[in-house]
């Protein structure tokens, strides 16, 4: 998960990014659901990361939402990128056909 605070011309607007890594997204919330200690210390960093004042409770809580509503999102989507699934797969190589006179001779996958 990347939090960022879109600027004006629609890019970074704060002093950088805050990033949860798939592989720590356990630390953020118990098996229940509930938040840890460690995100409501790190929703505060990450305010002053993208930007907000370490005093701006707001903010803080903004990003604790954030988190909190996408987490189970982190933790379901896949590590790695899925290879679409096609209907109808592609057949790898050149298909060769001999045609003589508009007749087909011969075709063949190369």
């Amino acid at each position: 998960m990347c939090l960022y605070k879109e600027g004006a011309k629609g890019g970074l607007g704060g002093s950088g990014a805050f990033v949860i890594p798939q592989e720590n997204a356990f630390a953020y919330a118990d098996s229940k659901g509930n938040p840890t200690r460690h995100l409501l210390t790190a929703s505060l960093r990450a305010a002053v990361q993208l930007g907000f004042l370490h005093t701006d409770k707001d903010a803080a809580m903004r990003v604790i939402d954030i988190i909190v509503g996408y987490l189970p999102d982190l933790v379901r989507m896949p590590s790695l990128p899925q290879r679409p699934q096609l209907k109808n797969p592609l057949i790898q190589g050149i298909e060769v056909a001999l045609k003589v006179d508009g007749k087909t001779m011969h075709e063949a996958l190369m």
